[in-house]
Protein backbone atom coordinates (compact mmCIF):
# COMPACT_ATOMS: atom_id res chain seq x y z
CA UNK A 1 0.00 0.00 0.00
CA UNK A 2 2.65 2.32 0.89
CA UNK A 3 4.13 1.71 -2.24
CA UNK A 4 0.98 2.42 -4.50
CA UNK A 5 0.44 5.55 -2.01
CA UNK A 6 3.85 6.78 -3.15
CA UNK A 7 3.33 5.83 -6.90
CA UNK A 8 -0.18 7.39 -6.54
CA UNK A 9 1.59 10.90 -5.95
CA UNK A 10 4.34 10.39 -8.17
CA UNK A 11 1.36 10.31 -11.19
CA UNK A 12 -0.12 13.06 -9.39
CA UNK A 13 2.79 15.35 -10.10
CA UNK A 14 4.03 13.66 -13.17
CA UNK A 15 -0.18 15.26 -14.19
CA UNK A 16 0.37 18.58 -12.82
CA UNK A 17 3.62 18.85 -14.83
CA UNK A 18 2.04 17.29 -18.10
CA UNK A 19 -0.85 19.41 -17.74
CA UNK A 20 1.55 23.00 -17.27
CA UNK A 21 3.89 21.53 -20.19
CA UNK A 22 1.00 20.63 -22.58
CA UNK A 23 0.50 23.15 -25.96
CA UNK A 24 -2.49 24.55 -25.14
CA UNK A 25 -4.49 27.38 -27.61
CA UNK A 26 -6.16 30.19 -26.22
CA UNK A 27 -8.68 32.06 -28.55
CA UNK A 28 -11.28 33.86 -25.50
CA UNK A 29 -9.24 35.84 -23.83
CA UNK A 30 -9.82 40.02 -23.02
CA UNK A 31 -7.14 41.80 -22.19
CA UNK A 32 -8.26 43.53 -19.76
CA UNK A 33 -9.88 41.04 -17.80
CA UNK A 34 -6.32 38.91 -18.69
CA UNK A 35 -3.87 41.18 -16.45
CA UNK A 36 -3.25 39.31 -13.59
CA UNK A 37 -3.64 40.95 -9.54
CA UNK A 38 0.09 41.09 -9.48
CA UNK A 39 0.79 43.47 -12.52
CA UNK A 40 -2.10 45.59 -11.34
CA UNK A 41 -1.01 45.81 -7.89
CA UNK A 42 2.29 46.42 -9.28
CA UNK A 43 1.38 49.11 -11.21
CA UNK A 44 -0.71 50.77 -8.13
CA UNK A 45 2.59 50.97 -6.41
CA UNK A 46 4.14 52.88 -9.14
CA UNK A 47 1.43 55.13 -10.27
CA UNK A 48 0.53 58.79 -8.26
CA UNK A 49 -2.74 60.23 -8.14
CA UNK A 50 -4.49 56.60 -7.17
CA UNK A 51 -6.20 56.02 -4.13
CA UNK A 52 -4.45 52.62 -3.32
CA UNK A 53 -6.32 52.79 0.15
CA UNK A 54 -9.51 52.11 -1.99
CA UNK A 55 -8.01 50.40 -4.69
CA UNK A 56 -6.02 47.36 -3.03
CA UNK A 57 -8.82 46.02 -0.64
CA UNK A 58 -10.80 45.08 -4.28
CA UNK A 59 -7.81 43.41 -5.38
CA UNK A 60 -7.16 41.49 -2.31
CA UNK A 61 -10.85 40.75 -1.88
CA UNK A 62 -10.85 36.49 -1.37
CA UNK A 63 -14.03 36.67 -3.45
CA UNK A 64 -12.56 36.38 -6.51
CA UNK A 65 -14.73 36.13 -9.40
CA UNK A 66 -18.38 37.41 -8.27
CA UNK A 67 -19.72 39.45 -10.60
CA UNK A 68 -19.37 42.23 -7.61
CA UNK A 69 -16.22 42.13 -7.87
CA UNK A 70 -15.61 41.91 -11.33
CA UNK A 71 -17.19 45.47 -11.87
CA UNK A 72 -15.12 46.50 -9.10
CA UNK A 73 -11.87 45.20 -10.83
CA UNK A 74 -12.49 46.83 -13.86
CA UNK A 75 -13.38 50.39 -12.29
CA UNK A 76 -9.87 49.82 -10.31
CA UNK A 77 -8.15 48.61 -13.93
CA UNK A 78 -9.31 51.85 -15.79
CA UNK A 79 -8.50 53.93 -13.19
CA UNK A 80 -4.96 52.88 -13.52
CA UNK A 81 -4.08 51.79 -16.80
CA UNK A 82 -4.67 55.17 -17.92
CA UNK A 83 -1.50 55.95 -20.66
CA UNK A 84 -0.55 54.13 -24.04
CA UNK A 85 2.77 52.69 -21.96
CA UNK A 86 0.84 50.73 -19.68
CA UNK A 87 -1.31 49.84 -21.99
CA UNK A 88 1.95 48.26 -23.88
CA UNK A 89 3.36 46.71 -20.67
CA UNK A 90 0.48 44.97 -19.64
CA UNK A 91 -0.16 43.92 -22.75
CA UNK A 92 3.60 42.29 -22.97
CA UNK A 93 2.81 40.96 -19.52
CA UNK A 94 -0.58 39.36 -20.16
CA UNK A 95 1.40 37.48 -23.15
CA UNK A 96 4.05 36.48 -21.18
CA UNK A 97 2.14 35.05 -18.28
CA UNK A 98 0.19 32.80 -21.11
CA UNK A 99 3.41 31.68 -22.52
CA UNK A 100 4.52 30.54 -19.11
CA UNK A 101 1.56 28.88 -18.78
CA UNK A 102 2.24 26.80 -21.51
CA UNK A 103 -0.07 28.27 -24.24
CA UNK A 104 1.27 28.34 -27.89
CA UNK A 105 -0.88 30.54 -29.56
CA UNK A 106 -3.42 33.43 -28.40
CA UNK A 107 -5.95 35.47 -29.20
CA UNK A 108 -6.25 38.75 -27.29
CA UNK A 109 -9.60 40.62 -27.92
CA UNK A 110 -10.00 44.37 -26.32
CA UNK A 111 -12.24 47.18 -26.80
CA UNK A 112 -10.52 50.47 -27.78
CA UNK A 113 -10.20 53.15 -25.58
CA UNK A 114 -9.55 57.04 -25.76
CA UNK A 115 -5.94 57.42 -24.37
CA UNK A 116 -5.88 59.93 -25.60
CA UNK A 117 -6.81 58.49 -28.91
CA UNK A 118 -8.61 54.96 -30.48
CA UNK A 119 -5.65 55.16 -32.78
CA UNK A 120 -2.91 55.38 -30.00
CA UNK A 121 -4.43 52.75 -27.82
CA UNK A 122 -4.31 50.06 -30.43
CA UNK A 123 -0.82 51.19 -31.71
CA UNK A 124 -0.23 50.38 -28.05
CA UNK A 125 -1.32 47.25 -27.68
CA UNK A 126 0.43 46.07 -31.49
CA UNK A 127 3.21 46.97 -29.85
CA UNK A 128 2.82 44.92 -27.09
CA UNK A 129 1.72 41.75 -28.98
CA UNK A 130 4.62 42.25 -31.11
CA UNK A 131 7.21 43.36 -29.17
CA UNK A 132 6.47 40.86 -26.00
CA UNK A 133 9.88 38.02 -25.61
CA UNK A 134 7.72 35.23 -25.64
CA UNK A 135 6.59 36.11 -29.26
CA UNK A 136 9.94 37.61 -30.74
CA UNK A 137 11.29 33.90 -29.19
CA UNK A 138 8.88 32.32 -31.42
CA UNK A 139 7.63 30.59 -27.82
CA UNK A 140 3.99 31.88 -28.71
CA UNK A 141 2.06 33.48 -31.55
CA UNK A 142 0.16 36.55 -30.28
CA UNK A 143 -2.79 37.76 -32.82
CA UNK A 144 -5.42 40.51 -32.02
CA UNK A 145 -9.67 40.84 -32.46
CA UNK A 146 -11.17 44.46 -31.86
CA UNK A 147 -13.98 44.32 -29.38
CA UNK A 148 -17.10 44.88 -30.48
CA UNK A 149 -19.74 46.00 -27.22
CA UNK A 150 -22.70 45.59 -28.12
CA UNK A 151 -24.04 47.77 -25.58
CA UNK A 152 -22.18 50.82 -27.23
CA UNK A 153 -24.34 51.08 -30.27
CA UNK A 154 -23.92 50.97 -33.89
CA UNK A 155 -21.87 54.40 -34.61
CA UNK A 156 -18.97 52.92 -31.54
CA UNK A 157 -19.21 49.30 -33.38
CA UNK A 158 -18.57 51.26 -36.57
CA UNK A 159 -15.48 53.28 -35.54
CA UNK A 160 -13.99 50.22 -34.42
CA UNK A 161 -14.77 48.54 -37.55
CA UNK A 162 -13.22 51.80 -39.67
CA UNK A 163 -10.03 51.39 -37.89
CA UNK A 164 -9.67 47.43 -38.01
CA UNK A 165 -10.10 48.25 -41.80
CA UNK A 166 -7.45 50.90 -41.69
CA UNK A 167 -4.89 48.99 -39.01
CA UNK A 168 -5.59 45.38 -40.64
CA UNK A 169 -3.58 47.08 -44.06
CA UNK A 170 -0.55 47.43 -42.02
CA UNK A 171 -0.52 44.67 -39.16
CA UNK A 172 -2.12 42.03 -41.66
CA UNK A 173 -0.89 39.06 -39.75
CA UNK A 174 -1.69 40.29 -36.57
CA UNK A 175 -4.94 41.96 -36.81
CA UNK A 176 -7.72 38.88 -37.78
CA UNK A 177 -10.69 40.33 -37.34
CA UNK A 178 -13.99 41.45 -34.24
CA UNK A 179 -15.40 39.71 -31.64
CA UNK A 180 -19.05 41.07 -30.18
CA UNK A 181 -19.55 41.14 -26.87
CA UNK A 182 -20.84 43.42 -24.10
CA UNK A 183 -23.91 43.36 -22.04
CA UNK A 184 -26.07 41.15 -23.22
CA UNK A 185 -29.04 42.47 -22.02
CA UNK A 186 -28.53 45.69 -23.84
CA UNK A 187 -29.47 46.24 -27.80
CA UNK A 188 -29.78 43.00 -29.55
CA UNK A 189 -26.83 41.11 -31.61
CA UNK A 190 -29.49 41.68 -34.91
CA UNK A 191 -28.31 44.70 -34.67
CA UNK A 192 -24.83 43.77 -35.65
CA UNK A 193 -25.17 41.13 -38.26
CA UNK A 194 -25.04 43.65 -41.14
CA UNK A 195 -21.85 44.96 -39.90
CA UNK A 196 -20.19 41.60 -38.88
CA UNK A 197 -21.21 41.02 -42.63
CA UNK A 198 -19.33 43.31 -43.81
CA UNK A 199 -16.41 42.12 -42.06
CA UNK A 200 -16.05 38.52 -43.22
CA UNK A 201 -16.49 40.24 -46.88
CA UNK A 202 -13.35 41.83 -46.53
CA UNK A 203 -11.64 38.34 -45.58
CA UNK A 204 -11.38 39.01 -41.77
CA UNK A 205 -13.24 37.18 -39.02
CA UNK A 206 -16.00 37.18 -36.56
CA UNK A 207 -16.27 35.94 -33.14
CA UNK A 208 -19.76 36.48 -30.70
CA UNK A 209 -20.59 35.81 -27.17
CA UNK A 210 -23.42 33.66 -27.92
CA UNK A 211 -27.00 32.53 -25.52
CA UNK A 212 -25.48 34.08 -22.42
CA UNK A 213 -28.81 34.69 -21.08
CA UNK A 214 -32.48 32.84 -20.96
CA UNK A 215 -35.21 34.30 -23.04
CA UNK A 216 -33.25 35.45 -25.97
CA UNK A 217 -33.76 32.71 -28.16
CA UNK A 218 -35.41 35.08 -31.07
CA UNK A 219 -32.48 37.02 -30.89
CA UNK A 220 -30.30 33.83 -31.48
CA UNK A 221 -31.90 32.54 -34.20
CA UNK A 222 -32.40 35.70 -36.12
CA UNK A 223 -28.86 36.60 -35.86
CA UNK A 224 -27.68 32.94 -37.19
CA UNK A 225 -30.14 33.77 -39.72
CA UNK A 226 -28.44 36.81 -41.68
CA UNK A 227 -25.13 36.34 -40.05
CA UNK A 228 -22.90 33.05 -39.58
CA UNK A 229 -19.89 33.84 -36.93
CA UNK A 230 -17.01 31.93 -37.22
CA UNK A 231 -16.94 31.40 -33.44
CA UNK A 232 -18.99 31.84 -31.03
CA UNK A 233 -18.34 32.27 -27.24
CA UNK A 234 -20.24 30.61 -24.26
CA UNK A 235 -23.19 29.35 -25.99
CA UNK A 236 -24.81 28.46 -21.72
CA UNK A 237 -28.19 28.44 -23.01
CA UNK A 238 -28.10 27.13 -26.22
CA UNK A 239 -30.47 23.84 -26.27
CA UNK A 240 -27.71 20.85 -26.25
CA UNK A 241 -27.21 18.19 -28.90
CA UNK A 242 -30.62 15.68 -28.57
CA UNK A 243 -32.91 18.52 -27.06
CA UNK A 244 -35.92 18.10 -27.98
CA UNK A 245 -38.79 20.95 -27.65
CA UNK A 246 -40.50 20.88 -24.21
CA UNK A 247 -42.47 23.71 -22.48
CA UNK A 248 -39.16 24.93 -21.38
CA UNK A 249 -37.22 25.03 -25.02
CA UNK A 250 -38.76 26.63 -27.58
CA UNK A 251 -38.79 26.29 -31.29
CA UNK A 252 -36.44 29.14 -32.12
CA UNK A 253 -33.93 27.92 -29.32
CA UNK A 254 -33.80 24.54 -31.24
CA UNK A 255 -33.51 25.87 -34.85
CA UNK A 256 -30.37 27.86 -33.37
CA UNK A 257 -28.67 25.16 -31.59
CA UNK A 258 -29.45 23.46 -35.04
CA UNK A 259 -27.50 25.83 -37.15
CA UNK A 260 -24.68 25.47 -34.77
CA UNK A 261 -24.23 22.35 -35.19
CA UNK A 262 -25.37 22.42 -39.07
CA UNK A 263 -22.63 24.87 -39.77
CA UNK A 264 -20.02 23.50 -37.09
CA UNK A 265 -19.70 26.61 -35.48
CA UNK A 266 -17.13 25.95 -33.06
CA UNK A 267 -18.18 26.68 -29.61
CA UNK A 268 -15.17 28.90 -26.73
CA UNK A 269 -16.14 27.64 -23.50
CA UNK A 270 -14.77 29.44 -20.42
CA UNK A 271 -15.37 27.01 -17.51
CA UNK A 272 -14.38 28.99 -14.62
CA UNK A 273 -15.91 32.50 -16.09
CA UNK A 274 -19.41 30.38 -16.54
CA UNK A 275 -19.19 29.27 -12.81
CA UNK A 276 -17.67 32.16 -11.00
CA UNK A 277 -20.38 34.27 -12.78
CA UNK A 278 -23.09 32.11 -11.79
CA UNK A 279 -24.65 30.98 -15.39
CA UNK A 280 -23.52 27.58 -14.80
CA UNK A 281 -24.03 25.82 -11.33
CA UNK A 282 -20.91 23.71 -11.25
CA UNK A 283 -18.75 22.46 -13.34
CA UNK A 284 -20.20 18.88 -13.04
CA UNK A 285 -23.46 20.07 -15.08
CA UNK A 286 -21.23 22.14 -17.18
CA UNK A 287 -23.03 21.92 -20.98
CA UNK A 288 -18.89 21.39 -22.55
CA UNK A 289 -19.99 17.45 -21.62
CA UNK A 290 -22.83 16.93 -24.08
CA UNK A 291 -20.70 19.30 -26.91
CA UNK A 292 -17.48 17.21 -26.89
CA UNK A 293 -19.75 14.26 -26.53
CA UNK A 294 -21.68 14.72 -29.41
CA UNK A 295 -18.44 15.51 -31.85
CA UNK A 296 -18.88 19.35 -31.86
CA UNK A 297 -15.69 21.53 -32.21
CA UNK A 298 -15.52 23.37 -28.71
CA UNK A 299 -12.14 25.42 -27.45
CA UNK A 300 -11.37 25.82 -23.95
CA UNK A 301 -10.59 29.40 -22.83
CA UNK A 302 -9.49 31.17 -20.02
CA UNK A 303 -11.71 34.00 -21.09
CA UNK A 304 -10.21 36.73 -18.28
CA UNK A 305 -7.83 34.81 -16.10
CA UNK A 306 -6.78 37.94 -13.88
CA UNK A 307 -10.44 38.56 -12.96
CA UNK A 308 -11.64 35.14 -12.42
CA UNK A 309 -7.99 33.93 -11.16
CA UNK A 310 -7.84 30.70 -13.65
CA UNK A 311 -4.95 29.60 -16.26
CA UNK A 312 -5.26 27.70 -19.46
CA UNK A 313 -3.44 24.57 -17.59
CA UNK A 314 -5.88 25.40 -15.34
CA UNK A 315 -9.30 24.99 -17.35
CA UNK A 316 -8.00 21.51 -19.14
CA UNK A 317 -7.50 19.91 -15.52
CA UNK A 318 -11.23 21.10 -14.58
CA UNK A 319 -12.32 19.83 -17.69
CA UNK A 320 -11.05 16.17 -17.34
CA UNK A 321 -11.50 16.51 -13.34
CA UNK A 322 -14.44 17.93 -12.82
CA UNK A 323 -16.66 17.63 -15.89
CA UNK A 324 -15.54 14.15 -16.83
CA UNK A 325 -13.58 14.49 -19.89
CA UNK A 326 -11.32 11.25 -20.92
CA UNK A 327 -8.00 12.10 -21.36
CA UNK A 328 -7.66 10.91 -24.46
CA UNK A 329 -10.34 13.98 -26.20
CA UNK A 330 -7.58 16.82 -25.30
CA UNK A 331 -5.46 15.93 -28.32
CA UNK A 332 -8.50 16.68 -30.55
CA UNK A 333 -9.99 19.27 -27.93
CA UNK A 334 -6.69 21.35 -28.95
CA UNK A 335 -6.59 20.54 -32.60
CA UNK A 336 -10.09 21.50 -32.86
CA UNK A 337 -9.32 24.43 -31.23
CA UNK A 338 -5.91 24.73 -33.94
CA UNK A 339 -8.60 24.56 -36.71
CA UNK A 340 -10.91 26.94 -35.32
CA UNK A 341 -8.32 29.49 -35.02
CA UNK A 342 -8.03 32.61 -37.31
CA UNK A 343 -4.39 31.90 -38.63
CA UNK A 344 -3.02 31.04 -42.16
CA UNK A 345 -3.17 27.53 -42.70
CA UNK A 346 0.50 26.71 -42.43
CA UNK A 347 0.54 28.03 -39.07
CA UNK A 348 -2.50 25.93 -38.11
CA UNK A 349 0.07 22.68 -39.38
CA UNK A 350 2.70 23.87 -37.35
CA UNK A 351 0.41 23.94 -34.11
CA UNK A 352 -1.18 20.76 -34.84
CA UNK A 353 2.08 19.24 -35.55
CA UNK A 354 3.67 20.34 -32.15
CA UNK A 355 0.49 19.25 -30.11
CA UNK A 356 0.53 15.88 -31.83
CA UNK A 357 4.14 15.14 -31.34
CA UNK A 358 3.34 15.83 -26.95
CA UNK A 359 0.69 13.58 -27.16
CA UNK A 360 3.52 11.20 -28.88
CA UNK A 361 5.38 11.95 -25.87
CA UNK A 362 3.26 11.81 -23.19
CA UNK A 363 1.77 8.60 -23.85
CA UNK A 364 -0.52 8.43 -20.21
CA UNK A 365 -2.62 11.13 -22.24
CA UNK A 366 -3.92 8.69 -24.66
CA UNK A 367 -5.62 6.66 -21.56
CA UNK A 368 -9.20 5.59 -22.10
CA UNK A 369 -10.20 5.90 -18.51
CA UNK A 370 -12.91 8.62 -17.96
CA UNK A 371 -12.62 10.57 -15.14
CA UNK A 372 -16.03 9.72 -12.83
CA UNK A 373 -17.74 13.02 -12.32
CA UNK A 374 -17.21 14.91 -9.01
CA UNK A 375 -14.07 12.87 -8.92
CA UNK A 376 -10.26 14.96 -9.24
CA UNK A 377 -8.54 11.61 -7.71
CA UNK A 378 -10.19 8.36 -9.02
CA UNK A 379 -9.08 8.60 -12.77
CA UNK A 380 -5.49 8.87 -11.66
CA UNK A 381 -5.28 6.38 -8.46
CA UNK A 382 -7.26 3.58 -11.89
CA UNK A 383 -4.15 4.64 -13.82
CA UNK A 384 -1.84 2.56 -11.37
CA UNK A 385 -1.27 -1.05 -11.42
CA UNK A 386 -2.70 -3.08 -9.07
CA UNK A 387 -4.80 -0.65 -7.05
CA UNK A 388 -7.58 -2.62 -5.93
Amino acid sequence: MFFQRREFIGIMQTMDRVFAELPKIELHAHLSGSVSQSTLCSLLNEERGVDRSASLPVIENEDTGSLAKCFQLFQVLHSVIKTVEMVERVTIEVIEEFAKDGVIYLELRTTLRPLPTLHAYLEAVLRGLTTAPSVVDGKLDARLLLSIDRARGLDDARETVDLLFEFVQHWPNFILGVELSGNPTVNSLVDYADLLNKVKEQNLHTSVHFAELLGRDEEWLALLERHVPDRIGHAVFLPLPGCVKNSSTSAAALQASALVRKYRIPIEICLTSNVKVGTVPNYEVHHVRSWIESGHPVCICTDDKGLFSCSASGELQILVDRCGIPLKYLSQILIDSVQAAFCSDSKKAQLIEQITSFFVQHPILSTEQRVPVGSSVQPLENLLPNSQ
